[in-house]
């Protein structure tokens, strides 16, 4: 699968934690979720602060939590993220640059029947403060080149 949006993170996030969701598919319960592209606010640690973030959770018996966080990012200006899988490797891109590329290591399950949620997890918590604009989600992985594409309509 791939997810590409472009989001703006204002600097003022609601600091209810330290994460702010974007897009997610949970109901933040103990079951594991397909995926996640956050906002990693100023009450993260250092090195991981105003930061987006990709994700994956095999829930609350197996604890496994690949994810990947960009370096420090300008806030208040428009960033393109990018999360694809395929088969158990995860691959993120902020802006056309490949960021990292990580095992997915989850060995529980990863599906739910939550709604997918935007700017917030399971409408409940962990609001984004900001802008999220060309959401795409696609069931299968896009290529370099498509995601150029998309960095640069």
């Amino acid at each position: 699968f791939s997810i590409s949006v472009w989001a703006w993170a204002d600097p003022t996030q609601i600091p209810e934690t330290t994460i702010n969701d974007i897009i997610r598919k949970w109901d933040a319960d103990t079951y594991g979720y397909p995926f996640a592209i956050c906002f990693s606010n100023n009450n993260a640690p250092a090195e991981i602060a105003r930061s987006y973030m990709t994700v994956r959770y095999d829930g609350s018996i197996c604890r496994n939590s690949p994810y990947a966080s960009s370096p420090e990012v300008t806030l208040s200006t428009f960033h393109h993220i990018v999360m694809t899988k395929s088969g158990s490797v995860i691959n993120m891109y902020v802006d056309n640059t490949l960021l990292a590329s990580y095992t997915d290591n989850t060995s529980c399950g990863t599906t739910n029947n939550a709604d997918m949620t935007f700017g917030s997890r399971g409408n409940i918590v962990s609001f984004f403060t900001g802008k999220i604009d060309d959401i795409r989600i696609y069931n299968r992985t896009i290529r370099n080149s498509e995601i150029g594409g998309l960095f640069n309509e």
